[in-house]
């Protein structure tokens, strides 16, 4: 998947600063953007499974770790 969307790690509500800050920022691709926009309005509690990787382990997003 190609990562076309740019997402803030941590969402900045009315905090300038990290709204800009490039470490707070993380390309996803359209669907996993979706999916953890999704999750974050339902309450973004624990830990978002996104997927899978090669070996079969679960690719998941935290906001304390980002991808992992």
């Amino acid at each position: 998947m190609i990562a076309d969307d740019v997402d803030h790690v941590k969402r900045p509500k009315d905090d300038a600063l990290l709204e800009r800050d490039a470490d707070n920022l993380q390309s996803l691709c359209k669907s996993h953007h979706s999916a953890k926009t999704r999750w974050e309005a339902a309450g973004g509690k624990g830990v978002l499974i996104i997927g899978y990787d090669a070996r079969g382990y679960p690719v998941s997003w935290s906001p304390e770790a980002g991808l992992h």
